[in-house]
């Protein structure tokens, strides 16, 4: 490992290298401590809106610090789920006035609101529930998931909760769900994915 110097301006890291110019900068002497890029966690659930006794913007970015993570990304399934754009920009507003760190935001997906989902030009995605988690985000039928899967931009991330409804239903006994539930869900979006010549993030 090489030993350097770091300089930070603001919140951008502006160089690294051996011997750089500190005056009038803070110095924080870091010897024998590895400098590591923050991490990127790509599913959280941070709660809010609706469910803030469990967690919130705040106290959910905070550890993500606190764990080496800078950026979140997180799902749509709140109480108030994010699924039409006034849902978007309300919880957009919440995370600009409460994060300590940076944070993308999902756009849950319906049978019905792909067009809305398009307009969320600053969501970081669109997840799809293939099969029934937390709230009422459901894309069960082939017809609307083939339909997601075409109309969706291409340029941007699909994300998909890969369990089969009807295996769900099927095979379930409680809160287990047994593997074929998504072997089944993950071998269509696979399907999907190259029929529709399209990206795909399976969580």
């Amino acid at each position: 490992a090489a030993t350097a110097d770091i300089l930070i301006q603001g919140e951008w890291i502006v160089a690294v290298g051996p011997g750089l110019d500190a005056a009038g900068a803070e110095v924080l002497h870091c010897a024998g401590l590895v400098a590591l890029p923050g991490g990127i966690d790509a599913h959280v659930h941070l709660r809010e809106p609706g469910a803030e006794h469990k967690e919130d913007f705040t106290t959910g970015t905070c550890a993500a610090l606190a764990g080496g993570f800078t950026t979140v990304l997180d799902m749509p399934n709140t109480p108030v789920p994010t699924t039409t754009l006034e849902a978007f920009r309300a919880k957009a507003a919440l995370a600009e006035a409460k994060a300590c760190c940076d944070v993308g935001l999902f756009f849950g997906a319906t049978p019905t609101n792909t067009d809305e989902a398009a307009k969320a030009t600053q969501a970081i995605g669109l997840k799809v529930y293939m099969g029934s988690s937390t709230g009422d985000l459901l894309v069960a039928d082939l017809a609307d998931q083939l339909r997601v899967f075409e109309q969706y931009p291409a340029d941007r991330m699909l994300a998909v909760h890969a369990e089969d409804e009807d295996a769900v239903r099927l095979f379930s006994t409680g809160e287990r769900r047994p593997p074929i539930c998504a072997e089944l869900s993950v071998s269509r979006a696979l399907a999907l994915a190259r029929y529709t010549g399209r990206r795909l993030h399976i969580c």
